[in-house]
């Protein structure tokens, strides 16, 4: 099982390898492994960001199943919507599931799947990580398909055995890997805290590059004088220089780079709106729960059972809150903050 957990990981960064061999100047793939091995050991950010990036990818797809019932249907709307036309019912009606039912099963597989805590990865797993990934700096598009393919069917082995008998979660990532594609969003997230493997794994995703510089900018032009700022324009400064690079690859080939591009825009199209929804939903949250405090103490003393179902509906709610405040890690902090105020009302149910 831990060789497929390291294959699983190698897909999700594989970009990384092919942004090394560019930035190696076309030295090989054994020089790629070399060099990845080298850069592991002194990262500040692997294993831990790969491992969270893993466990925000789970709650992604559990946000992305769950859908209108997660909090409010509007905030969702946009990113569910796309999830469930565009992965969700073609693989429907291709097996002929029936879609409450299966999502039902796959929400109850997540949680198992959470409980195993399945995608961790240590600082001795480094070196066989770098020639899991290095391998990937081919530029032969039928090996990296394999590759692909290969660690798509480790994923589905390593699920199956964990929610066996049911392989209803198995079987949605065998047609497409979402749990891969979501986290390597939320890699490319906290992979701006390391320049080297930030500059490998996006020089290849010039939209991804246009995307991640459009959402800094918006960020800038709030942002006050101080080091949030000066880290946000170092990232922009980083970005635009990755632009000007990306226009002129010269040892990744043309139909390497087009699948690579594919890949990012799939991952993008899918989860990359969930980014522009999290601080949205954490708001929603927060006026769901104020909301019911505010109906706790209007009503007072009433019978046992509403108070009952009214806690249920408040620890779903602030399960559902801590969710993502975990999705929000790599946003900036000051979007994680609570008022005082708010606490108190939150807790005022607790003293009916």
């Amino acid at each position: 099982m831990i060789e497929q957990i390291l294959q699983c990981g190698a897909d999700v960064v594989a970009p990384i390898a092919q942004g090394v061999l560019e930035l190696l100047k076309g030295k090989g793939t054994q020089f790629v492994i070399k060099a990845l091995k080298e850069h592991f050991q002194t990262s500040q950010i692997l294993p831990k960001a790969l491992t969270e990036a893993f466990a925000k990818a789970v709650d992604t797809v559990e946000v992305a199943l769950a859908g209108p019932s997660f909090y409010h249907k509007t905030a969702v709307h946009e990113f569910a919507a796309t999830f469930r036309q565009e992965v969700l019912l073609p693989f429907l009606q291709q097996h002929g599931f029936k879609e409450e039912a299966f999502v039902k099963q796959c929400l109850q597989d997540l949680k198992l799947v959470k409980k195993q805590n399945l995608f961790r990865f240590a600082a001795t797993d480094l070196n066989a990580l770098a020639e899991a990934i290095g391998v990937y700096a081919t530029q032969e598009v039928k090996q990296l398909a394999g590759l692909e393919k290969k660690a798509a069917q480790g994923l589905y082995q390593t699920v199956s055995n964990v929610t066996k008998p049911s392989t209803a979660l198995a079987e949605l990532l065998q047609a497409y890997n979402v749990i891969a594609a979501a986290a390597a969003m939320h890699f490319g997230l906290a992979v701006q805290k390391d320049e080297y493997l930030f500059r490998a794994f996006f020089l290849a995703n010039q939209k991804g590059v246009k995307r991640e510089l459009a959402a800094i900018q918006q960020q800038l032009s709030a942002a006050l004088a101080g080091p949030d700022r000066q880290e946000l324009e170092a990232q922009a400064k980083m970005l635009r220089e990755l632009a000007e690079a990306g226009q002129e690859l010269r040892y990744i080939s043309k139909e390497v780079t087009a699948r690579l591009e594919a890949h990012f825009a799939a991952c993008e199209g899918h989860f990359g709106i969930i980014t522009d929804h999290l601080v949205e939903l954490r708001q929603v949250g927060d006026t769901v729960i104020a909301g019911l405090a505010g109906i706790a103490e209007q009503v007072g003393r009433v019978e046992q059972g509403v108070v009952q179902v009214a806690a249920a509906v408040h620890d779903e709610a602030e399960a559902n809150r801590a969710l993502l405040d975990k999705l929000l890690l790599d946003r900036k902090p000051k979007f994680m903050k609570r008022r005082k105020n708010m606490r108190m009302r939150n807790n005022a149910i607790r003293h009916i």
